[in-house]
């Protein structure tokens, strides 16, 4: 089972969560910073949170070695090389779980 953290706490972190939880592959993390996890998914800046705030948490996860799962938008934003990056739909769950996420 792999760990999830959802970053950062938003209504598009529900919705994922809500899914996730849903698989057994996935266990969501409640915690932002516990370095056990295996992937971060960085949803979208909807907050106008400072983007610091996510250069700062790519490097801790990088830190880790979590594998990175951001959109396009935010990574050609941030305009920093990331280790580990994964676009969405590259890391998406089988076909068979897609259900799930429009379900909700």
């Amino acid at each position: 089972m792999k760990k999830v953290i959802l970053f950062p706490e938003n209504n598009e972190c529900k919705i994922i969560k809500n899914a996730l939880e849903k698989l057994d592959t996935y266990k969501v993390l409640y915690d932002e910073n516990d370095s056990s996890a295996d992937i971060i998914v960085f949803c979208d800046n909807i907050q106008n949170i400072s983007w610091d705030i996510y250069k700062e948490k790519i490097k801790w996860a990088e830190k880790y070695n979590m594998q990175i799962i951001l959109s396009d938008s935010i990574y050609k934003h941030l305009n920093i090389d990331v280790a580990n990056y994964t676009l969405p739909k590259e890391n998406l769950p089988d076909v068979k779980d897609m259900n799930l996420f429009y379900e909700l």
